[in-house]
């Protein structure tokens, strides 16, 4: 116990002296720890170096980079390209589109992007003001490719739009420059066609309704015909030469059934012709004639009048240009026969606009 006690005592003495020889044998320890990690970290360092300059190049012809492409970089973006000036008004900014490919601001007449060297639509044909006339054709006939008024107007005073006669000219394939100023003008009858909005494909069929009933002589004046409408609307009395519903009577040819079988009682097969233009209507006594009259719904598109026509009518298109129809054809594609009567040269007009031809 005495030991314990006089260890216990001795301890209280120098327990500080304790510590401090504690401390400084860690901290020789660390540094004994410390120059022998350095000296093993060098000679990894050596080794690695060693190794390093062992090694050889897995592909040796491999081309060494270069800074070419860099630098032409530099130089674009140091000397941008300018896009050459435009002969336009001061102030008046030129017209740009975006790049299909980039999509950066490039002048509106550009085959090739400045940029991104990619190839631009074709614009010959492009019609900016929605006219009918595309940019080009506006500018070789001297009107504006941005007014949609210009293609109404008549820059001639010849009673032709200019819409219509840079149409008619392209479609015949005829030089249009100047065409809408000159004193030479196309014909009127291109611009005359079968208006298809109205009734059906631009014809409307009016049953034939006359019907010839009876004859009888009438003195001095010669034979009398009566003529009635079907359904029995209506009655007319009428002589050789006399106009009915358009039709003037022509002619009358009297005769009766000849045949073997004709029976005890003699029937009467007279007729009666009708002309109406150049059409003759054989009516046979007592009997339908299944003929259908046609009325043909046409347009004059230089000043959108309309004209409802049927056969043998005249119409005129304008001062001195009167025509006669002729014949009115029911196919697929209708068509109407019409003449010019200072001449009597024949014109068919078709469904479209400029398919009349002589």
């Amino acid at each position: 116990m005495r030991s314990l006690k006089g260890m216990g005592s001795w301890l209280a003495s120098y327990y500080d002296k304790l510590i401090t020889l504690v401390v400084f044998l860690g901290l020789v320890v660390s540094l004994l720890y410390l120059a022998v990690r350095i000296g093993t970290i060098k000679s990894s360092d050596e080794a690695y170096e060693e190794k390093l300059k062992r090694l050889t190049p897995k592909y040796p012809e491999a081309a060494a980079v270069t800074s070419e492409k860099f630098d032409a970089a530099v130089s674009d973006i140091r000397k941008p390209f300018n896009i050459p000036d435009w002969s336009m008004d001061l102030f008046v900014p030129e017209t740009r589109v975006w790049c299909i490919s980039c999509r950066r601001p490039i002048a509106f007449k550009s085959e090739q992007c400045p940029f991104c060297l990619s190839d631009q639509p074709d614009i010959t044909r492009i019609d900016s003001d929605f006219d009918g006339i595309t940019d080009d054709d506006e500018e070789l006939l001297g009107l504006n490719p941005r007014d949609p008024s210009d293609a109404k107007g008549d820059a001639d005073n010849d009673g032709f739009r200019n819409i219509d006669e840079y149409q008619y000219y392209a479609q015949t394939g005829k030089d249009i420059k100047g065409v809408i100023k000159s004193s030479v003008y196309p014909p009127i009858e291109p611009f005359l066609f079968i208006d298809g909005s109205r009734g059906t494909k631009g014809l409307h069929a009016d049953p034939f309704h006359l019907l010839f009933k009876s004859h009888m002589n009438w003195g001095k004046k010669g034979k009398r015909f009566q003529l009635n409408t079907r359904e029995g609307g209506k009655t007319h009395f009428v002589f050789l030469d006399d106009e009915v519903e358009g039709f003037n009577v022509v002619g009358f040819e009297e005769k009766y059934d000849e045949s073997p079988n004709k029976g005890l009682v003699e029937k009467e097969i007279s007729t009666l012709s009708l002309k109406r233009g150049t059409h003759t209507i054989k009516l046979t006594i007592g009997q339908d004639k299944q003929y259908d009259e046609y009325v043909a719904y046409l347009l004059f598109r230089l000043d959108d009048k309309k004209h409802d026509v049927s056969i043998g009518d005249t119409f005129e298109l304008r001062a001195g240009k009167r025509y006669e129809v002729i014949s009115i054809i029911d196919t697929p594609e209708p068509r109407v026969v019409i003449e010019r009567i200072t001449d009597r040269k024949k014109f068919t007009v078709g469904g479209v606009p400029g398919s009349t031809t002589e």
